[in-house]
């Protein structure tokens, strides 16, 4: 789970998002990407999931 991210596109709707993990003060010392794409679905969002046959290339 990682629930900090930054939206990499000030206007627009969905604009991308980068998700992270800042563990550069802990164990790993690392900060790791775990999702860089387009705006997930959540439950506030009114963005519906992208039917599997629209996300395979």
């Amino acid at each position: 789970y990682m629930p900090a991210h930054i939206k990499l596109q000030p206007l627009g709707s969905p604009a991308p998002r980068l998700h992270f993990l800042d563990d550069a003060g802990g164990a790993t010392g690392k900060v790791w990407i775990g999702y860089l794409g387009d705006h997930l679905p959540n439950t506030r969002t009114n963005l519906g999931p992208t039917p599997l046959s629209e996300a395979l290339p």
